[in-house]
């Protein structure tokens, strides 16, 4: 499905319209003139409005980790909560073209994937920030180890999306498979996998072990 047009500015369409062509064909084999053709304006008002490809490719990014982390439910009461869930279900078909165009630019390499990476590593530090610090979640040992994991968990299923919704009896992340997943995914955030601490005190003692040795080596 097209990423809404109407009502944009040309800025705006120019930018649906890099999505889609980086998306469908990766951003290296893209040029201006096919952004260009897409959007229905010359590639000199490409040039004129971003000022080079890879400009154009980071307002795609901007624009991308905005939408993406707007869907993840704020630190709101139950109700705000409930709401702000069922409206991100509801815009996913809208949404698809940014799922193809991030799981292009991370699974084609290079520096564009690794900026986006990062981007996404730092939006959900701030949000784990947030929540510990509002009560809301646990602190970390690790907050930017835990922030790299849930980073790479979240973009799991857009990488290997027809994988995951195969299995899921499906061809694609529809709404319906996202929100099969999402009580499974927030249950195992919420409660944990192990129902007692006998895997951490080991991993812990296991750690500590082996840092005394290195000590003891150096």
């Amino acid at each position: 499905m097209r990423l809404v047009d109407e009502d944009l500015n040309t800025p705006a369409k120019i930018r649906n319209a890099a999505i889609r062509r980086f998306g469908a064909d990766g951003f290296a084999r893209t040029s201006v003139r096919a952004v260009a053709s897409e959007a229905g304006v010359s590639p000199g008002l490409v040039i004129h409005h971003f000022g080079s490809k890879e400009a154009l490719r980071e307002a795609c990014d901007d624009y991308l980790v905005e939408m993406v982390m707007e869907t993840k439910p704020q630190l709101l009461d139950e109700q705000d909560l409930s709401r702000g869930i069922r409206e991100s279900l509801a815009r996913i078909v809208s949404y698809r073209p940014l799922f193809i165009y991030l799981g292009r630019m991370l699974t084609d390499g290079g520096q564009a994937g690794a900026h986006l990476f990062d981007r996404f590593v730092d939006a959900t530090r701030a949000m784990v920030d947030e929540g510990v610090k509002s009560g809301q979640m646990n602190p970390s040992s690790d907050p930017h180890v835990l922030s790299v994991v849930l980073t790479a968990q979240g973009l799991m299923s857009v990488v290997l999306e027809g994988h995951v919704a195969r299995k899921l009896g499906a061809t694609e992340l529809t709404p319906e498979v996202m929100a099969r997943m999402t009580l499974p995914v927030l249950e195992m955030q919420t409660y944990g996998l192990y129902r007692d601490e006998t895997m951490l005190n080991a991993a812990r003692q296991g750690l500590q072990a082996e840092t005394n040795e290195e000590k003891e080596r150096s």
